[in-house]
């Protein structure tokens, strides 16, 4: 008798390993679909903050570079006297990202000596000013020149000769044209353009911040910022208004200009 149940136990023994099996199968599927749906969600999440890290790394580029990009290229030497102090200020505060300054002999990242440099400069003299950038887009080099007068004057020579050859051939007399005033307005008025258009609130900020500067040293031509029923020039009052925009809300700005076709000031809507 004991052997006939050990007979009919041993078919379900053979089940038994069967299932055992089939059991440990399932559970390494399983393990293997929670280990590799843990992997896709990390991935994913990885791939999202990638992705706001590179727009964060994008809006914080262009927020340092903004401060000395408005003063690039053809520049008199109060604006280059205020580009000079943006570089101080970061200097001063921004020790991981400092930048440096070249103007002849001299190449520094140190305030005091950047400071001493203004001193070069006249209100009126004129500069050329370019930058470099490092490998992660931000502005690391500013390089200082003197504007090429003698290039300048011969082409103005060249100019008034050929006026006064034409003249000359047709019997009338020509006027030789002064052109420094409009070169003076036209480096005026660019500052202004540049401002102007479709602008965050972040840089109509800054443009707020360009009308103080200009105000400060510029007295021959004051700037006014009009928005929503203000109108104004006064320091305080403009640094108030910087508190009127979000950074990340589009406004619309133009350019208002005097009769002696100056820019006179911004208007936000």
């Amino acid at each position: 008798m004991n052997k006939d149940v050990q007979e009919e136990l041993q078919p379900r023994r053979w089940l038994l390993v069967v299932l055992i099996l089939i059991a440990i199968v399932i559970s390494v599927v399983l393990i293997n679909k929670v280990v590799m749906d843990k992997k896709a969600e990390k991935n994913e999440e990885g791939g999202i903050f990638d992705i706001f890290k590179d727009t964060t790394s994008k809006i914080n580029t262009s927020s340092f570079n903004s401060d000395f990009e408005m003063y690039k290229g053809t520049e008199y030497g109060s604006s280059v006297s205020r580009l000079l102090d943006e570089v101080i200020t970061n200097n001063k505060k921004n020790k991981e990202r400092l930048v440096k300054v070249v103007y002849e002999n001299t190449e520094t990242t140190d305030p005091t000596e950047i400071k001493d440099l203004k001193k070069k400069f006249d209100t009126w003299d004129k500069l050329e000013v370019s930058l470099d950038y490092d490998d992660e887009g931000f502005v690391y080099l500013i390089t200082i020149e003197n504007y090429d007068t003698q290039a300048v004057d011969e082409d103005n020579s060249s100019a008034e000769s050929n006026v006064v050859n034409n003249s000359g051939n047709s019997g009338v007399s020509t006027p030789v044209i002064d052109n420094n005033d409009d070169f003076e307005k036209t480096s005026f008025n660019s500052f202004a353009t540049f401002h102007s258009g479709t602008k965050s609130g972040f840089f109509v900020k800054s443009m707020i911040d360009y009308v103080i500067n200009n105000n400060s040293s510029n007295s021959e031509h004051i700037l006014f910022v009009s928005y929503k029923g203000t109108n104004t020039t006064d320091v305080s009052s403009l640094k108030k208004l910087k508190e009127s925009f979000s950074d990340f809300t589009d406004y619309e700005v133009t350019v208002s200009y005097a009769d002696d076709g100056y820019a006179s000031g911004f208007n936000v809507n």
